[in-house]
């Protein structure tokens, strides 16, 4: 599995190079002990510019979740 993060410190946060920020650490605690599923698993950090197919997708999926 390939995890791409716009956020520097997810991603971070996700290979274990630092210690998850409080108000999220229960997500991405959950989301790290479910690599255990993927026999392979990438973390990368992406910049927003970058990753704008993902943004759209969000805000598409969050006009959604509005209706």
């Amino acid at each position: 599995m390939i995890v791409e993060s716009d956020s520097e410190i997810v991603a971070d946060t996700l290979l274990g190079l630092c210690a998850p920020p409080t108000i999220v650490s229960n997500v991405l605690t959950s989301i790290a002990y479910k690599f255990q599923d993927f026999r392979s698993v990438q973390v990368s950090h992406v910049k927003r510019q970058d990753n704008k197919s993902a943004y759209l997708l969000a805000k598409f999926a969050k006009e959604i979740d509005n209706i």
